[in-house]
Formats: structure tokens, sequence, C-alpha cells
């Protein structure tokens, strides 16, 4: 009788780990988008309750739109269209983003032109309501009056309010001779549009490198490129506290000496008392993508528990806090001549527990750069698609994996 027991108990056994595989699959989904055909550099970000979403479209080849959607798991909806003009700076790293006052009034910016000088344009920004045919108040976020660059915006609710930070430009239009510095500001707005606190975070930083931010209980933390007088480009971390902004340090010290802005920005964010950054450098001599969780007892981020480094990683990076246990994070990679788009699912500990390859898109500036979001434990990825349909997408990705 025994004997007969044993085989039975081996199929059970081997039954229950297949059930086990097959609950760890991740579902990949496209998500229908009201964006046109040939829409390009989206912005996706999201709060407790909806997907925000951005997006430009051309038409005739000479007007831009900047538009916007919020949305659920179900699709995206209240498409709004908030500016046009044939007068705009688009550019596949200095894209459009939005977000939502607690209000529930969005903001969002786009980049118009100042002067007939390649790099000197303005941030305008929009505040309004979902679904509306317009803004109801417009104005130029740095109003200095110099036209310089600005540009590369990040914002992030804080209270009733918003905190934006911003590459501002006027201090390379000095009116000596000598050449001046790219800063990182930052400013608080309400709803109504009223800015307060314009002030400098760092007096020289990378010239063309994306900005990020992210909520840390009552504090906000912003990472950038920073530029040393001896040309090392390192990413920093400035933290918002009482009022104040705290001098920039540096996420990790990974000395990479370059002459010019690699245009590769951070990301950063925080969910359930984990805070992660990630990052591209060169300082190893390789390219490389790294991420690190922030010791806010110690006020700095732990070493790497992602180091990935790579001839074809081409960096472009985003990340996500999913819960107390897991992060996502993406980034491209070349192989031959296209691009992928790769996602993680790592433990805070950095213990690998799913990867995906996404798509395949554009290895060069066409693809721009792809955006996370999290919403009720599904993870949304925007980018900017490739081959038979060229276009914004919009995938989700439903996992419930702890292992790999």
């Amino acid at each position: 009788m025994s004997f007969n027991i044993k085989w039975v108990l081996i199929p059970i056994c081997i039954s229950s780990l297949i059930i086990a595989c097959d609950i760890q699959k991740e579902t990949i989904e496209e998500m229908p988008v009201p964006a046109a055909r040939s829409s390009v550099f989206p912005f996706l970000t999201s709060d407790s309750s909806n997907l925000y979403l951005s997006w430009i479209e051309t038409i005739h080849d000479t007007i831009d739109i900047l538009k916007i959607a919020r949305g659920s798991e179900e699709g995206f909806e209240y498409v709004t269209e908030v500016a046009r003009g044939n007068d705009w700076f688009v550019n596949w790293a200095d894209f459009p983003k939005v977000a939502a006052f607690s209000s529930g009034e969005f903001i969002t910016h786009w980049l118009k032109k100042s002067s007939s000088s390649t790099y000197d344009y303005n941030i305008h920004v929009g505040i309004g309501s979902f679904g509306t045919s317009q803004v109801d108040t417009s104005f130029i976020l740095h109003d200095n009056g110099i036209n310089a660059e600005h540009g590369f915006v990040s914002f992030q609710p804080y209270g009733k309010n918003m905190i934006a930070v911003w590459l501002d430009g006027r201090d390379t239009k000095r009116s000596d001779d000598a050449y001046g510095q790219m800063t990182l500001r930052a400013a608080i707005i309400n709803d109504k549009g009223i800015k307060k606190q314009d002030i400098e975070i760092d007096n020289r930083i990378c010239d063309c490198c994306q900005t990020d931010l992210t909520r840390i209980g009552d504090d906000v933390m912003a990472v950038y490129r920073d530029r040393s007088e001896t040309e090392i480009r390192d990413n920093y971390f400035s933290l918002y506290q009482d009022g104040q902004w705290k001098k920039g340090l540096p996420i990790q010290g990974d000395q990479w000496t370059i002459a010019g802005c690699p245009v590769n920005g951070p990301a950063i964010h925080s969910h359930q008392g984990i805070t992660a950054a990630i990052w591209y450098s060169e300082g190893s001599g390789n390219p490389g993508v790294y991420l690190s969780v922030y010791d806010s007892k110690k006020m700095k981020f732990q070493s790497p528990i992602v180091k990935k480094e790579s001839v074809d990683i081409l960096g472009r990076v985003d990340v996500k806090v999913m819960d107390k246990d897991r992060i996502a994070y993406t980034w491209l990679e070349k192989h031959k001549d296209q691009g992928i788009l790769k996602l993680e699912i790592i433990s805070k500990e950095g213990k690998l527990l799913k990867k995906i390859d996404v798509d395949i898109v554009d290895s060069s500036r066409n693809s721009g750069f792809s955006h996370l979001a999290i919403l009720k434990g599904v993870i949304y990825i925007a980018y900017t698609s490739s081959g038979s349909y060229k276009g914004v997408k919009v995938k989700s990705v439903k996992t419930n994996a702890l292992t790999y």
C-alpha cells in the first residue's frame, strides 16, 4: 500500500509545481492610447487613483501639439489638447511632462523658442482640468527674461501644491565674456499658477540631462547630473527639507569625466519606505546602469544593488518602487541595429525576480525615453514605438512573481 501512495504523491507534487509556475507568469498587454500615429515622446506617471499620459503630435510637419490624458487600468480618457504652435522646441530628450494636483487639476509644460538661436527656448506651463479644450492658466516658469536654454522639467505633488525643478540657462548668457554655467532651480506652484520660493539648488550642472523628483515622507528629493570644474559629471541628489534645499551630494562617486553632456539623466522613486535611484554612467570605462537604495537614517545612498555594464547599454533609465519588497526598472540596450527596451523586477536587496524584453525599438534618438508608472500593483510602460506602427504605446505588465 505504501508503494502505491508514493507514486500517487509524485504527480500531485509535479502538478503543484506547474500551477505555481503558471501563477508567476507575467501578463503583458498593450493598452489603447488616444494618440495619433507618428505621435512621439510620451511621459507617464500615476498617483493612487489614476494614470497620467502626455505626448506630442505633429500635423503638416510644421505644427506641434501637446496632448494629455487621464487613465486607469481600463484605458485613457479625458483627452486634453493643451497647446499647439509652429515655434516649439521639440526634442527627444527634453519632453513635456504632466502631473496632477490634489485638487484634480493638471499641470504640464512645453518648450517654446524665445529667439532664432537653436537653444534659446522658454518653459511654458499650463494648468487646467482634464477633458477641457484649453488650459485655465499658463505662464513662463523661469520668468527671468533672458533668451537662453531652459528645460528638463520635473513635477512632484506636495500637499496642495506642486514642486517643480528645471535646468535654467540664465547664467550661460552673462554680460561678461566668461562662459556661464547651467544651473538647477526649483519653485513651488499652486493650482492657480502662483509661484513662490523660486531658488537655485546648484550653480553648475550638466547642460542637458533629465531631472527627477520624488516624495519621501514630508520631504522631496531631486536627482540630476552635476558637472564639476574638472568635467566630472556624476549624478547628484538634493533634499528639500524644512522649507530648504540642501546642498547636492553624489549618489555614488562614479568619477565619470566627459567633456560633453551624455544626455542621460537619472530617475528616482519612493514608495512604502523604499527610495530607489537609477542612473547611467561610464565611470568604470564601460557603459553601465546602476541602481541604489537610499538610507534615510544615514541620509545617503547605499552601494548599488544593480550593476549592469556592457558596450550594448544605452541607458535612458527609469525606476518605480512597486511595494515594500519589489523594485521595477527599465533601460535601453542595442542589439545590432535595433534597440531592446528591457524591464527587470528585483527585490529591495537586488535579487532578480523577473526580466522581460518589452519591445524592439529604434536605438537612435527617435525612440526617446521610456517611462514607468505603477497603479494598483500593475506596471505600465510608455514609449515611442518603431516598426510597422510608429507612435506612442503603453503596455501593462501584471506579475506577482517573487522568484525567478
